[in-house]
């Protein structure tokens, strides 16, 4: 099951990765003492941490090809968004925080948003805050443009008003998570045909 969280995070993103990887070793070092197993574990991880933080670190992002995909299909003139479009949103979904958090920075350096044009929605925020968040979605005159969404965001939320585009950074590992998602802009009362797009990571190992 660690190893399954470990490949889910890898899935999402080197910063979520390198999130779970720490978080595992802090785990095993805690314990009191570590066995053999334990510590031969944790060189492993380290091994695995200093690959990841190498990718983190790099600015340009140049070496995570989903994300390089991303913005190309932002910048695509097929796609069409037009960021300076305040009746033009977009929703971009990921399972893991840290990757929302790491989008928002890359984001905004790659797209020259301002601090208020990109904002996260995800579990720690207090429901009135992620209310909040949502009305201001639904308001023509707020400067949000992107809203980046864990699986809190999925269920009963009306993201729709001024937003018909949706992407899905990393896949969820359940069909109705992908339902549940896409309902938040393809439901009652959108104007504009959805346009849904999916990330997907495709092995070079048939493995």
């Amino acid at each position: 099951l660690q190893r399954i969280g470990l490949q889910k995070g890898l899935f999402s993103s080197p910063a979520a990765a390198l999130d779970s990887t720490e978080r595992r070793m802090a785990h095993l070092l805690g314990k009191s003492p570590p066995t053999a197993d334990e510590l031969a574990e944790v060189q492993g991880l380290q091994e695995f941490a200093d690959t990841l933080q190498v990718l983190v670190q790099d600015r340009t992002a140049s070496s995570f090809s989903k994300y390089q995909r991303l913005l190309q299909q932002l910048r695509a003139a097929d796609f069409g968004w037009q960021l300076s479009d305040a009746s033009d949103r977009l929703v971009i979904f990921s399972e893991r925080i840290e990757t929302l958090r790491w989008l928002r920075e890359q984001l905004s350096a790659d797209l020259r948003l301002k601090p208020k044009q990109i904002e996260v929605l995800d579990g720690q925020l207090a429901d009135t805050e992620q209310q909040d968040l949502v009305e201001r979605f639904g308001r023509l005159d707020d400067p949000v443009r992107v809203l980046l969404c864990s699986d809190v965001a999925s269920e009963g939320l009306n993201l729709h008003y001024f937003c018909h585009r949706l992407v899905h950074f990393d896949l969820p590992w359940s069909l109705m998570v992908f339902q549940q998602r896409n309902g938040r802009v393809d439901r009652y009362g959108q104007k504009r045909q959805p346009q849904i797009v999916y990330l997907f990571t495709e092995a070079m190992n048939d493995k």
